[in-house]
């Protein structure tokens, strides 16, 4: 990069991790590295933001990170690499790294790591690609628009720039997906329509119930069978394929046949179930809470008084280990009203990750001579 480039860059992530922080003004910023023991006036700062000058003592630039790791501005060892780097400094050294792995270690586990601009850069990587090679390629004048994309300062480039960066990298579907997946773009209709056919197969043909989600947990197909267990017609069960609800939605549904006919203890266990359900759904979409979708679907959702409730108590909390989209489940048939219990797994599709089937399994005896008689 020229050093016009890396002032710009270092510009950008310095604003960016200054907000995050929660530091709104260049006086504060100045009033916490003071504390660090490092005095200027705030006109340097200002300089600093606006790509005039980049501070190129290594003492100062780790104090900055200091700062930013405090206040939970910077998370990974990757964000202060960036920084660095922005800066011509290179990257941590052991020692540097050793000094930082505690606050490192207490924040990381509240964001994804490798994100799309991460995994971009290695897949140009894998393809012999320099930045300005590629860019070059793109029709770029240089390559300060990748470099910004690739240290994550654009988060999220349109997917139309993805697709042609994915087409002129010659990546092969799987890894233009995992790229998708990376940047939390939601699948559209026709990403849909073109993973649905063979899927559908699959789900039929499985002997017992299963589910296909996007990773927004979008319920994208049911299998007959488990249309039965959970009491909805044909006609409803396409209309669930067409629209794609949210499985929180369905769950939270007043008319969910769990929700109908459970009492007493049975509707303590459930209740306790859906909170765990909410707590790993918060958890999973903490990267794309300013999603459109996402806030319309809090949005609806607030108008349901068990949901509220429960997503009151999901504040502060932390999911387990063991959710209950894995493990054990427990169905109350929609019909007889029969308890049937199964064991569950996840499986993620090659083809495209944004998408993974829920299969199930009989748990005990009952439940699999119970498949056999609707079979």
């Amino acid at each position: 990069m020229t050093k016009a480039e890396n002032e710009d860059c270092f510009a950008s992530l310095f604003k960016k991790y200054r907000l995050r922080s929660g530091i709104e003004t260049l006086k504060d910023f100045g009033d916490l590295l003071a504390k660090e023991g490092i005095v200027y006036e705030d006109s340097l700062f200002t300089r600093w933001q606006n790509g005039e000058r980049v501070p190129k003592e290594r003492k100062i630039l780790l104090s900055i990170i200091k700062i930013f790791l405090n206040q939970k501005g910077i998370h990974t060892e990757i964000e202060a690499n960036q920084l660095l780097e922005s800066a011509g400094q290179g990257y941590l050294t052991e020692s540097e790294q050793e000094y930082f792995s505690p606050t490192f270690r207490d924040v990381s586990y509240k964001v994804p790591i490798a994100g799309l601009g991460d995994l971009l850069r290695k897949y140009r990587i894998q393809k012999n690609s320099s930045q300005l090679e590629f860019s070059l390629s793109m029709g770029w004048k240089d390559n300060s628009q990748l470099a910004k994309i690739e240290q994550g300062i654009i988060e999220r480039p349109s997917r139309q720039l993805l697709e042609r960066m994915s087409k002129i990298l010659m990546l092969q579907n799987r890894e233009k997906n995992n790229l998708l997946l990376a940047g939390n773009y939601l699948p559209t209709k026709a990403d849909i329509v073109k993973i649905l056919k063979p899927i559908m197969r699959v789900l039929e043909n499985w002997p017992y119930s299963g589910v296909l989600y996007d990773f927004c947990w979008r319920v994208i197909y049911i299998n007959k069978k488990h249309a039965e267990i959970i009491g909805i017609s044909e006609e409803e069960r396409q209309k669930v394929i067409n629209i794609n609800p949210a499985a929180i939605e369905m769950v939270f549904d007043k008319n969910f046949i769990a929700n109908r006919i459970l009492k007493g203890k049975d509707k303590e266990i459930w209740h306790k179930n859906l909170l765990r359900f909410l707590i790993h759904f918060k958890s999973l979409h903490k990267t794309i809470i300013k999603d459109q979708w996402y806030l319309g679907l809090i949005q609806r959702m607030m108008k349901n008084d068990l949901f509220r409730d429960l997503w009151s108590k999901t504040q502060g909390a932390t999911r387990d280990i063991v959710t209950t989209r894995h493990g054990r489940k427990v169905f109350i048939t929609a019909k007889d009203k029969k308890r049937l219990n199964f064991n569950i797994f996840i499986v993620p599709l090659l083809e495209d990750p944004r998408f993974e089937i829920e299969l199930y399994t009989p748990a005990d005896v009952y439940t699999f001579h119970y498949f056999q008689k609707i079979s």
